[in-house]
């Protein structure tokens, strides 16, 4: 199909993505020469009606959403022969899946941004009354935009549900006891088909994508989606802490808030759950990022987050860890000595004259009065703030092009 322009505008370049709905093409305009991202729906599946209308109202749910965190629809078609096909932007970057399957666990700071930026996306989808009901790595675009890495596009709305919010039901696509969704993450009510599901099932998705970034793996896993579901229904899954004890707690709680049980027991919407994001986030230093005195300050102070950590000791492999960085630890050690002599000094000005009988005993002093030692405050915007100790951001690897609502399934 290389070569071949659909509707007298696109003219198809390379196969870039393929899923179980369609194969996703880089494109180009042949009038202005624009770069896009095609879709075509598989050939078997344009003769279901079913999956022709699924195609159809993911174009329309992508295009009029209009959030910078999902992927637009631009233009939808159908040839001669009757391949369907959307047109999108085109992406440069991977999907959150290539990034796991590379990485493994990410930084946690850097997680929590990924998930405030899907939590984005759904409460302007939420809104509108569209429920995406297939969140998943791979439906999760990372791209570099205006200098920012980790640029979040929610992709395929493809199985999404429109509540009563929305204005209309999709009863004839969404029947009692058929499942729609990926197993991994998918909320126990979903997972048992149950018609009415609401946006609570994609804050439960965020909270298993959550979990995987977190801790390189996935909550429930299994050899095949029935096993999986199983498992969901019957069994509780491991604490994130578990697989990662430097976790902090805070960050953990939202993780097991978002995947409870009872989507009673949930985030009650996407707003909160992301102000829950936000607030862990604000006293975290993503690892991958340089560190500032004003963070290490602001951790100081924190009242919540931070409060709870401090006041225990820190366990092996601590969450918040100073870091000095080489070229400093010479100017650290010099004013710790500087503090030393000082101490020294002090204490042999208060013992009177060299030499006096009990000299030895008058200038014993416990070592703990250095700790304590004033000149020591300047020097704490020399320190960098506190960083999450957390897996290496692997070095940057190759990106590829992508298309829009991703390929499907």
């Amino acid at each position: 199909m290389q070569g071949l322009v659909l509707g007298g505008k696109y003219r198809l370049l390379r196969p870039i993505a393929e899923g179980g709905m369609g194969v996703v093409w880089e494109a180009e305009h042949v009038q202005i020469g624009r770069k896009l991202a095609v879709k075509l729906l598989q050939t078997q599946l344009a003769k279901n009606p079913e999956a022709v209308l699924r195609f159809r109202r993911e174009a329309q749910i992508a295009g009029t959403l209009g959030h910078d965190h999902i992927c637009p629809v631009l233009d939808i078609g159908e040839t001669e022969i009757g391949q369907h096909y959307l047109v999108m932007e085109l992406l440069r970057g991977r999907s959150l899946g290539e990034t796991l399957k590379a990485s493994g666990a990410l930084a946690v700071g850097r997680a929590l941004d990924i998930a405030g930026q899907i939590l984005d996306a759904l409460a302007a989808a939420h809104s509108a009354g569209v429920v995406h009901r297939d969140l998943k790595p791979e439906n999760i675009f990372l791209s570099r935009v205006g200098g920012r890495d980790d640029f979040v596009r929610v992709l395929d709305f493809g199985i999404s549900k429109m509540t009563a919010d929305g204005g209309q039901e999709a009863t004839s696509l969404t029947r009692t006891g058929i499942v729609m969704g990926t197993a991994h993450y998918m909320a126990p009510e979903q997972a048992r088909g149950h018609r009415d599901i609401d946006s609570r099932v994609d804050l439960y998705a965020t909270g298993a994508i959550l979990y995987e970034m977190l801790t390189g793996r996935v909550a429930y896993d299994g050899e095949s989606s029935n096993e999986i579901i199983i498992k969901l229904a019957t069994e509780p899954f491991v604490p994130p802490r578990e697989h990662r004890p430097d976790l902090p707690e805070e960050v953990e709680a939202i993780v097991l808030r978002a995947m409870a049980r009872r989507r009673e027991d949930r985030f009650a919407t996407a707003a909160e759950m992301s102000e829950a994001v936000l607030g862990a986030r604000s006293v975290l230093t993503s690892s991958d990022q340089p560190a500032h005195a004003s963070m290490a300050l602001a951790l100081a102070s924190a009242p919540t987050l931070i409060g709870v950590a401090r006041s225990s000791p820190a366990p092996s492999g601590s969450v918040l860890a100073w870091r000095l960085p080489r070229a400093r630890l010479p100017l650290v050690a010099a004013a710790l000595a500087l503090v030393a002599a000082a101490v020294g000094l002090l204490v042999w000005l208060a013992g009177g004259e060299p030499g006096d009988d009990g000299g030895g005993q008058a200038h014993a002093t416990p070592a703990t009065p250095a700790v304590h030692a004033p000149p020591l405050a300047p020097a704490r915007s020399a320190i960098p703030a506190p960083s999450v100790v957390a897996s290496p951001t692997p070095p940057p690897r190759p990106t590829r092009a992508i298309g829009g609502p991703g390929a499907g399934g």
